[in-house]
């Protein structure tokens, strides 16, 4: 149905992107899931989203990952955390559909690991697309550990 409304209206983000985000846990394999993630991110909904809208931004996360691209994946699920970190109702029904996309996706544990953490709401503020990743969390806990010894 969405892979229907999408080809009669390819400028349509929210289509594609729920054509491409059925067709890969229905098992209907990369080549024809990612073409669509590929065409919808590339729309200028997409390319230049409302940032006031937590939804734009998430759906931005979501054609990267749909189309494979890890880095952008992360860096729009942080963008859209960062901005809107009261929407935790809508960042969990995010999560939700991240983790069921991982769960047929090939996709590395450690990256699994960075996605997901991407739209962990944050206590503290965070620059939009640049908060800190988890392996940079790992990497200070030794310094943090030190500091406490010393006190």
């Amino acid at each position: 149905m969405y892979a229907d409304a999408f080809a009669a209206n390819p400028s349509d983000f929210y289509t594609g992107i729920n054509a491409t985000s059925k067709a890969a846990p229905l098992g209907l394999g990369e080549d024809v899931f990612r073409p669509i993630a590929e065409q919808v991110a590339g729309l200028p909904t997409i390319r230049d989203p409302d940032k006031t809208d937590y939804w734009a931004l998430a759906m931005v996360g979501e054609a990267k990952l749909l189309s494979l691209d890890i880095e952008g994946a992360v860096s729009a699920y942080r963008d859209a955390a960062c901005r809107h970190p009261g929407q935790r109702g809508s960042m969990e029904s995010t999560r939700s559909q991240l983790d069921e996309l991982l769960a047929v996706l090939d996709v590395a544990s450690e990256d699994e690991e960075r996605l997901r953490g991407a739209l962990s709401v944050r206590a503290t503020p965070c620059t939009p697309g640049k908060g800190v990743g988890i392996g940079t969390i790992k990497g200070l806990v030794p310094r943090i550990r030190s500091a406490m010894v010393a006190r």
